[in-house]
């Protein structure tokens, strides 16, 4: 049978025999792309303290947009709809908008067709680029814009995530403290999570007191569906909307196979996911556990912007020893690095295909990786690994799942 895999813009296809199939590890029921419009409106209809934004903002107030979402047009069109929201009720002077730059993603630019003037990138690769508008405020530091806001809204989207366990949410308060804070918590989670396996930040209350000074927060979580559309926005006080996205994607998004598989073909989902090599290797992490030690992985990602993370190309040189890089990790600790020893890991149990626009160059000798021109090409050099009669599972959204295999009952 055939299966259409996202690739950057476009899609690849892989042809596999259903006798090797063992499942295709996709999102459950989240087809239908709500209307942008709508689904905002009722998430901040009610959005503080089960009161609209017209009963808490007055003309006068000051509000802050933290934005933590991939720059691709349909963000900056649903920022467009919440500031036009806003903008019925605040002076558009004293609307700020605070928009995460992370690693992997593509260059952020002001695409808003709002006529927002206070617009900033902060960036965590260059920290020193805002150091001019932050302030000490609870022992870290703090964006001067976010800490005097009348109203605080966050604005992330809720995924799995490798490291964190979930993408928006306590990620996205990091991007508003200052360097060392920030690599000193990275630093605790990373190390916490190579001893023990803990990922997940609930209970991260020494970040959460960024959000407790005069003034009030709130955040919207968005959920994406297979299509990059819209799934669900979950408004509230920053731990209710975190935790209705994070139930949302546990439901539809977590995935279980029968049994483990041979050979694992995982797409990360298409542009943005694939923009860069850093970004696209959490799809394959998050669902490699239902890969057979020894096991193929393929890669699909078009990684049309490179590496993704200079931290994590330069680790890559230090060599392709897990342990020795667990070891540097704790001595000398970089935010990025701990991409470098998780993709060690996977090269120590596992042979990784990546079908990729890089050069070969780029993918062999730096990243120690395995290229192919097409997926299928790939597929058939798994096959003389593996045998002809492998098992397959494909996670063509790799981005938005987590797959397992089945528990025995």
């Amino acid at each position: 049978m055939e299966i259409w895999i996202p690739y950057g813009e476009t899609e690849v296809r892989v042809g596999v025999r259903t006798e090797n199939l063992v499942g295709i590890a996709q999102p459950k029921g989240i087809f239908t792309n709500l209307n942008p419009k709508l689904a905002l409106t009722e998430a901040i209809s009610n959005i503080h303290g089960k009161c609209s934004l017209d009963s808490v903002l007055s003309h006068d107030d000051k509000v802050v947009l933290t934005v933590d979402l991939p720059p691709t047009n349909k963000y900056f069109e649903l920022i467009d709809l919440l500031i036009f929201e806003i903008l019925n009720l605040v002076d558009i002077n004293r609307v700020s908008v605070l928009w995460v730059q992370n690693d992997g993603w593509p260059p952020i630019q002001n695409s808003l067709n709002s006529d927002v003037k206070n617009f900033t990138v902060l960036n965590r690769t260059r920290p020193e680029s805002i150091t001019a508008q932050e302030c000490v405020e609870n022992n870290l530091m703090v964006c001067r814009e976010f800490n005097e806001a009348s109203l605080r809204i966050l604005v992330g989207k809720v995924g799995f995530d490798p490291v964190w366990g979930y993408t928006g949410g306590v990620k996205t308060l990091l991007s508003l403290i200052n360097d060392q804070a920030r690599i000193d918590f990275y630093r605790r989670l990373v190390l916490a999570q190579i001893e023990s396996g803990l990922r997940d930040l609930d209970d991260a209350k020494d970040l959460e007191s960024i959000l407790s000074p005069d003034g009030s927060s709130v955040m919207l979580s968005i959920v994406e569906n297979i299509d990059g559309g819209i799934a669900g926005i979950f408004g509230g006080t920053f731990n209710e909307s975190f935790r209705l996205g994070k139930e949302f994607i546990d439901e539809h998004c977590r995935i279980e196979l029968d049994k483990g598989v041979d050979i694992l073909i995982v797409g990360a989902g298409g542009r943005p996911y694939d923009y860069t090599l850093f970004s696209s290797l959490d799809s394959v992490i998050m669902n490699v556990g239902v890969l057979k030690r020894g096991g193929v992985l393929i890669l699909a990602a078009e990684c049309m912007g490179g590496c993704g993370s200079d931290v994590f190309r330069e680790w890559m040189f230090k060599g392709c020893d897990p342990e020795k890089l667990k070891l540097m990790l704790k001595k000398n600790f970089e935010i990025g690095a701990e991409k470098a020893y998780l993709l060690t890991k996977l090269l120590d149990e596992f042979r990784l295909y990546l079908v990729s626009v890089m050069p070969d160059y780029y993918v062999k000798n730096i990243f120690k990786l395995k290229s192919s021109r097409t997926v299928n090409d790939a597929l058939q050099h798994a096959f003389r690994i593996s045998g002809r009669e492998s098992e397959i599972a494909v996670a063509p959204y790799g981005s938005l799942t987590q797959t397992f295999i089945k528990p025995r009952s």
